[in-house]
């Protein structure tokens, strides 16, 4: 049987000691890559602790960023299957994602 190293953008890497690992390196580059974004800081976590909605209220953004915000947004859903607090940093933006 042959051993699966990606599937459907998935990266799969079966550990010595038996354990699968599953990632979504070759997505996220892709995505970082798309929005300019690949020399961007990394962090910890994706969503900083005691963030709320009322963050962007009353806020008004122009249409063109608020579509980049939408696409991008956008772009993270596939990253919810080996992420799911990348999701979660997602959804609440998702919120704002009428006028961030």
């Amino acid at each position: 049987m042959t051993n699966i190293r990606d599937y459907i953008g998935i990266n799969i890497e079966k550990l010595d000691n038996g354990d699968v690992f599953i990632s979504q390196t070759d997505y996220v580059e892709k995505i970082l890559d798309k929005f300019n974004l690949a020399e961007s800081k990394k962090m910890g976590s994706p969503l900083a602790a005691g963030i709320r909605r009322t963050l962007f209220k009353g806020i008004k953004t122009d249409k063109a960023v608020l579509k980049l915000f939408q696409r991008m947004n956008g772009s993270l859903v596939y990253l919810s299957l080996t992420r799911p607090d990348v999701d979660f940093a997602r959804l609440m933006c998702a919120i704002c994602a009428s006028n961030p």
